[in-house]
């Protein structure tokens, strides 16, 4: 029986140039560090004339029934928004990170979709980073009594935001699909879906990528839209539990 051929296409200069090939620039990302910083110079300004324990929780009829020591809530928003932040520009820096994956049938066509595929997401965590810091701002100002009217619109914002927020990820899944698949490009004929040859590499019903001589730590999923760790490096197998040990960390803090 003879060798089946194999071609390998790589794009050399996509891989050295990922940020300005996809990814949008970096510096976006500084917006909702600044937020946090707003706010924590805002909380940090009023703490002379605040009481010594603020609001910070209400119940469904927006009375309040939750104070914290202003010292202490002071610093706790700004240090949470700050925490979303990096997680936020994190997710943004495993886009530019992960493996490119490239037909070798449409090369040129998949590179294109590849980058638009990156830069969509990329802008989705930005806008995902701005808005929630925006928010938790928002509450902040609301605590302090800055701002005034009832708590169930700032609640209200929240709501209307993660509803727009999950809309718009389902769109971006079915208008551009995986790795930009479902893109309509001008002058493209039909695409022709990515030729991976990993299946050796997909464990668990194809959930979990396993192959230690790959040497890329993020690719895309074998099904659905995003990003998943190669488990065959000790970093992308640290990856993969990380949320188990948060969960068990939170879990005995609680206790």
């Amino acid at each position: 029986m003879g060798k089946t051929k194999r071609r390998v296409v790589v794009d050399m200069k996509f891989s050295k140039e990922k940020v300005k090939a996809g990814n949008i620039s970096p510096w976006w990302f500084s917006i909702p560090i600044i937020i946090a910083l707003v706010n924590l110079a805002v909380g940090l300004s009023l703490a002379p004339t605040l009481p010594e324990k603020v609001p910070s929780h209400w119940d469904i009829q927006g009375n309040i029934n939750g104070y914290m020591d202003k010292t202490s809530f002071i610093w706790f928003m700004p240090l949470l928004q700050l925490g979303m932040g990096v997680l936020y520009f994190f997710m943004y820096k495993i886009i530019g990170w992960s493996k490119q994956e490239i037909s070798s049938k449409n090369p040129e066509e998949s590179v294109k979709r590849n980058i638009i595929f990156r830069r969509t997401w990329s802008i989705y965590m930005l806008v995902m980073g701005i808005g929630m810091n925006f928010l938790f701002t928002l509450a902040s100002l609301y605590s302090f009594g800055i701002i005034g009217g009832s708590v169930n619109t700032i609640v209200s914002l929240f709501f209307i935001f993660t509803g727009i927020i999950i809309v718009y990820s389902i769109v971006i899944s079915i208008k551009v699909g995986q790795g930009g698949s479902r893109l309509k490009l001008d002058g493209e004929g039909e695409y022709e879906e990515k030729n991976r040859d990993d299946d050796a590499f997909w464990k668990l019903g194809n959930s979990i990528y396993y192959n230690p001589d790959d040497p890329a730590l993020f690719i895309e999923k074998r099904f659905g839209v995003g990003w998943t760790v190669n488990v065959g490096r000790p970093l992308g197998m640290f990856f993969m539990i990380l949320p188990i040990i948060i969960t068990v960390v939170i879990l005995l803090l609680a206790k």
